[in-house]
């Protein structure tokens, strides 16, 4: 198990290249909605906290009051679904969470869209109910184990391989619903912005 863990963290050292200086390296916190989100976070060794169950106002709410008691931290970020939160809600828990100085990786409509964006574009929306209908397409065994810390460390694992042309997906398909007025009825994620920052530290 901890050689997979290892596959994601550590990259291979050239000869040019020094080893990294852990000291140096900016102390990172996650705050994620669900614990599918923590587990898959859990597998890049960043500290991770589940917090809200309410909508995003309260998630970011929450989060800002968590954040006071890590001082020690560096960077914050929040990972949370659009889900049934209106435009509005959205917007606001952006601009409190901006505020407060915590990136945001949202996800419209839900998480399951990063997992979906490792195997295919996605160039028009897509409900989450049918998120899972064709994920199961390219990883049958999806269904047996699909919510939880354990799926999310599994899907981390599994999909790793895949990571930069979910990234690289996911980019593109941000960059065409970034400029529409009802982006957040669209079907997108920044999730891509957090990973490859990790992938980078």
């Amino acid at each position: 198990m901890n050689k997979k863990i290892e596959v994601i963290n550590k990259k291979p050292l050239s000869k040019n290249r020094k080893a990294p200086n852990k000291i140096q390296r900016k102390s990172m916190l996650i705050f994620t909605e669900g614990e599918t989100e923590f587990g898959y976070f859990k597998v890049f060794n960043i500290k991770s906290k589940v917090i809200g169950k309410g909508n995003a106002v309260s998630t970011v709410k929450e989060a800002i009051l968590a954040k006071k008691s890590h001082k020690d931290v560096d960077e914050f970020w929040i990972v949370f679904d659009k889900d049934d939160n209106t435009q509005s809600q959205i917007i606001q828990s952006i601009k409190m969470a901006e505020k407060a100085k915590i990136n945001v990786a949202i996800s419209c409509e839900a998480f399951e869209l990063w997992w979906l964006l490792h195997f295919e574009e996605v160039s028009h929306y897509i409900p989450r109910r049918d998120y899972e209908k064709k994920i199961v397409k390219y990883y049958p065994n999806y269904l047996n184990n699909k919510k939880g810390i354990s799926a999310g460390q599994n899907m981390a694992w599994k999909l790793n391989p895949r990571t930069h042309i979910a990234i690289k997906n996911a980019k593109k398909n941000y960059n065409s619903n970034n400029l529409k007025k009802d982006k957040y009825q669209g079907s997108y994620t920044t999730v891509f912005k957090l990973v490859e920052k990790l992938l980078n530290r």
